[in-house]
């Protein structure tokens, strides 16, 4: 997973956004560690706080 970059140049911004493009042309995979009802929103967040989950917390209406 990418969190972020710091481009210092142009050409090193150009070859980092290249090299993403180049990782999303198969597609993207995203992992989903847990679904959570929105009525237990603040479950989810405790859920993220404490990094008890791995993947992306998805909150289900």
């Amino acid at each position: 997973s990418v969190l972020g970059f710091i481009a210092r140049d142009v050409a090193g911004y150009r070859e980092a956004a290249r090299a993403t493009l180049e990782r999303l042309v198969g597609g993207m995979h995203v992992e989903i560690g847990a679904r959570v009802p929105l009525e237990q929103a603040a479950d989810a967040h405790r859920l993220l706080e404490s990094r008890q989950t791995t993947g992306a917390v998805v909150l289900v209406p």
